[in-house]
């Protein structure tokens, strides 16, 4: 009597998925640091829209920030539909990280506007200011206070 052969055939393992790949985001370049974490500009193949992903790693984050400011800030930003503020599209939460998914500011900040292009013209800036004049009121409707907004080498 002959030896049998066994054969097991197994599936052939599925390739890892990042947390967002498996959300149809594509991670693109960083456009920002913060304390806890970094904001990457990113593709949402879903939508086929960039938005913006700020990833803050628990690891790095206080206790504090992750059991009260955070899930407070998420809370908040989840309620506020104006023209003239970031739109807030999803959180998500893993075991390391909490990922934050926002409208991309396409030009970046003010800040950073300037700095590219030099001096604006003061009708330009006027636009602004009404903007996040009308904005930061609608904050105040919703009874929500914004800390100080201050402008680097602005004079006022």
């Amino acid at each position: 009597m002959g030896a049998e052969a066994t054969m097991v055939e197994t599936a052939p393992s599925a390739p890892y998925l990042s947390v967002m790949d498996q959300y149809g985001y594509q991670l693109g370049k960083v456009i920002g640091h913060g304390s806890y974490g970094i904001v990457y500009e990113a593709y949402f193949t879903k939508q086929k829209a960039k938005v913006a992903i700020k990833i803050i790693s628990k690891k790095k984050a206080s206790d504090d920030y992750l059991n009260k400011f955070l899930p407070r800030e998420i809370q908040v930003m989840k309620g506020l539909h104006h023209k003239y503020l970031i739109t807030f599209y999803q959180a998500i939460e893993t075991t390391s990280r909490h990922y934050i998914i926002m409208e991309l500011a396409p030009a970046g900040d003010i800040l950073e506007w300037i700095q590219n292009s030099g001096p604006c013209a003061e009708p330009l800036a006027g636009r602004w200011f009404a903007q996040l004049t009308l904005g930061v009121a609608y904050l105040h409707s919703k009874a929500i206070v914004h800390r100080p907004t201050a402008f680097p080498g602005a004079s006022c």
